[in-house]
């Protein structure tokens, strides 16, 4: 069923028209600044946006413009490294033709942070999510504190999706539409 969902949403995402999607992202951008979260975190982890995911790039660079401190992911086979970063210039093409921190950039140990950005493919209302399959911010939400937030566009967002027992729901997911507390 996971399968499915993954290739059904990622096609649905990629064949969105490109004037929707600027206004979705631009929609999306300020509503994420203005959630309370959002306003009183210090510490962000996000990710950076890989092909047809919700354009988060305009929010990573308001966190560090605003101060805070970023986090960003680096592949290390089935986990993720978090890597503070004081710039987007800081980044380089790695796994998966993703952006991430570079290879340089020690990763931190840290675990406790203000806000977790969270992507997926597919979110149920009850916080549950379709990611793309190798369980990696599973295993991430398992392992650090903060107000996770999925982020996506409105029509990602679904009743029900199928669960495994090593999901992990988010808090909350934002959409370029609405706001789901979990």
């Amino acid at each position: 069923m996971k399968p499915e969902l993954r290739k059904k949403y990622r096609e649905l995402r990629d064949d969105m028209p490109a004037s929707e999607r600027l206004q979705a992202d631009a929609s999306l951008n300020l509503v994420m600044k203005d959630l309370p979260q959002v306003e009183a975190a210090n510490s962000v982890v996000a990710f950076y946006t890989h092909e047809s995911e919700a354009n988060v790039i305009p929010f990573l660079e308001w966190v560090l413009e605003t101060g805070r401190e970023l986090f960003l992911p680096r592949i290390n086979h089935d986990w993720l490294d978090l890597v503070k970063v004081e710039s987007l210039r800081d980044l380089e093409k790695g796994s998966f033709g993703i952006y991430e921190p570079k290879l340089q950039l020690e990763a931190s140990d840290r675990t406790d942070f203000d806000l977790v950005l969270v992507p997926g493919l597919v979110f149920a209302k009850d916080g549950h999510r379709v990611g793309y399959g190798m369980g990696c911010y599973d295993k991430l939400l398992k392992k650090i504190t903060g107000h996770s937030l999925g982020v996506c566009y409105d029509f990602q967002v679904v009743d029900e999706v199928p669960t495994d027992d090593q999901d992990v729901k988010v808090d909350a997911i934002i959409t370029d539409k609405s706001t789901y507390i979990i």
